[in-house]
């Protein structure tokens, strides 16, 4: 086996670098600074690091731990785990926008038009004021839990005399008040007690 020691090699001309037109076998560290030309296969076995950007025209797997970049879009064929998502999602597809469902696609609930508004500080409201009602004639909600009951037919009238109010149901212990909060006076239900 021959050892060649040299601090620099260069083509027979001495104005560049060498030709190896069978090819050179390296079974060590190869460090170079600049690659002017273009590589038809590479294949490596062990990691590559890359410093700057890699552009590709088909892969079999990418392990990115920084921000990929995909000009002509992803297909992913199998899952699909995210755990952070950029942009405003317009152009997703296959996206029932007009129900929320359960993991067994059971219909939740279900949107015929903007009817209702669930706001981000957790305010579900009428799109509109007096345009929306909860439940139906046939279709009535079981029971309705509550703190306070807020009354109040404001921008409308009744069909007693006419007028509009604005009222607060409260309980007490052992009774249920009544507050006018247009004029501030309090109220307490006349209520008799049964058997």
């Amino acid at each position: 086996m021959s050892i060649i020691r040299a601090d620099s090699i260069k083509n027979r001309a001495g104005n560049g670098a060498p030709d190896f037109p069978n090819g050179i076998t390296v079974t060590g560290i190869v460090t170079s600074t600049v690659l002017d030309a273009s590589v038809t296969n590479l294949t490596v076995t062990g990691n590559l690091g890359v410093g700057g950007t890699v552009t590709y025209e088909d892969v079999t797997n990418v392990d990115s731990l920084g921000v990929g970049t995909f000009r002509d879009g992803l297909r992913v064929t199998g899952i699909c785990t995210a755990t952070a998502f950029h942009g405003d999602g317009s152009a997703l597809t296959g996206i029932d926008a007009t129900a929320l469902k359960d993991g067994s696609g059971n219909v939740i609930v279900q949107a015929s038009s903007l009817d209702v508004v669930v706001s981000a500080g957790k305010t579900f409201k009428p799109a509109t004021t007096n345009s929306t009602d909860l439940g139906t004639t046939n279709e009535r909600w079981r029971v309705i839990y509550t703190n306070d009951l807020e009354l109040s037919n404001k921008g409308s009238q009744n069909s007693v005399d006419g007028t509009w109010g604005d009222w607060t149901l409260q309980e007490g212990e052992t009774d249920i008040f009544m507050i006018n909060n247009r004029t501030g006076k309090k109220f307490k239900i006349n209520m008799t007690e049964v058997d």
